[in-house]
């Protein structure tokens, strides 16, 4: 489904500030006439680009989206359904590249593992008790 949201404001907390909704729907962020960078859904846009732009770790910043543009989409699950057709439509370079399975929440990055292999025993100690 073609784009039906806000045209593209530049990317920066005056302009999230005044122009970026405190209400719920979807957003992406890009470059012009590049790969959208990213496309995220909240019960609160505004802040959810301020976030955006106030994380040091965040994958999103490494490539320097100029724009952002937003949707107003005010229930939740035709906001997860928007969000998830958006993704399958532009394949974002950031997020999920797959939408999440219906009724099951997809963090962004996977939780840690451990690096570290467990030590080995020799074949003829039991294992503690």
């Amino acid at each position: 489904m073609p784009w039906r949201g806000s045209n593209g404001f530049p990317y920066t907390p005056l302009y999230v500030q005044r122009n970026a909704p405190p209400q719920s729907g979807v957003y992406v962020l890009y470059r012009p006439g590049q790969r959208v960078v990213y496309v995220g859904e909240s019960g609160n846009i505004q802040s959810c680009l301020l976030e955006h732009l106030d994380s040091d770790n965040d994958g999103i910043a490494q490539h320097a989206p100029s724009l952002f543009a937003y949707e107003l989409v005010p229930l939740h699950s035709d906001r997860l359904a928007r969000a998830r057709a958006l993704v399958l439509e532009l394949r974002p370079l950031c997020g999920p590249t797959r939408p999440p399975l219906r009724g099951v929440r997809r963090d962004p990055l996977p939780a840690p593992r451990s690096t570290s292999p467990a030590p080995a025993r020799p074949a003829h100690e039991a294992p503690a008790s």
